[in-house]
């Protein structure tokens, strides 16, 4: 193994076929593609940062609240402020 490493290359696409799959890595893991399909639902155990523009045509749930669906209490006009979602 040169460097330490094990790098498979090749012109055609790769595909790799199982019951399951696990990869373990003790530093870090990355995936460096202009773009990436998950077909499935994805759940994230620890924190997540999104760096770029996210779109988020489903909808979501931000602590139980309906994002777009939200309303705030509160409201006045001139530079007052909301009070919190509901």
């Amino acid at each position: 193994f040169a460097d330490n490493q094990i790098r498979v290359i090749s012109p055609w696409k790769v595909e790799i076929s199982a019951p399951e799959g696990i990869v373990n890595a003790s530093k870090s893991f990355t995936v460096n593609s202009p773009k990436i399909a998950l077909n499935g639902d994805a759940a994230v155990s620890q924190g997540l940062n999104v760096t770029g523009q996210s779109e988020l045509s489903g909808g979501a749930q931000i602590g139980g609240i309906d994002f777009g669906n939200h309303v705030h209490s509160g409201v006045k006009s001139g530079g007052s402020t909301t009070q919190g979602p509901q």
